[in-house]
């Protein structure tokens, strides 16, 4: 298995310096809120249509859940757009008008209902 924080990163300037998969512009607050809005909620088909796709592995996926999941965005003092979590105090984690989701629940789930954990 491998860690999360070895696939996660975040750099000043990229992605507005949100968490993201290493060596790629994929904020994890992305890859999270894009399950929210599957229709016919099955992560592994998720998964699997984005590995057809090439934009993210199956490991990454992984690894952006359990980074979510395990609320890492809180020890790392990173705010993610769309998501209900916000390390930052006094700070706006999405300047949209979309409703933020629990990011940190549906990682869990997800990661629950494929088995990962």
């Amino acid at each position: 298995m491998t860690d999360s924080t070895s696939l996660i990163t975040s750099i000043p300037g990229v992605c507005g310096g949100h968490a993201i998969v290493k060596g790629r512009r994929w904020e994890v607050s992305n890859v999270v809120m894009n399950l929210s809005s599957v229709d016919a909620w099955r992560p592994e088909q998720w998964i699997a249509e984005f590995a057809l796709a090439d934009w993210i592995t199956p490991e990454e996926v992984l690894a952006v859940l359990r980074y979510c999941r395990d609320k890492q965005c809180q020890a790392d003092g990173l705010t993610c757009c769309h998501c209900t979590l916000n390390p930052k105090e006094g700070s706006d984690p999405d300047d949209s008008d979309e409703e933020p989701v629990n990011g940190w629940e549906l990682a869990a789930q997800a990661l629950e209902r494929l088995g990962k954990e």
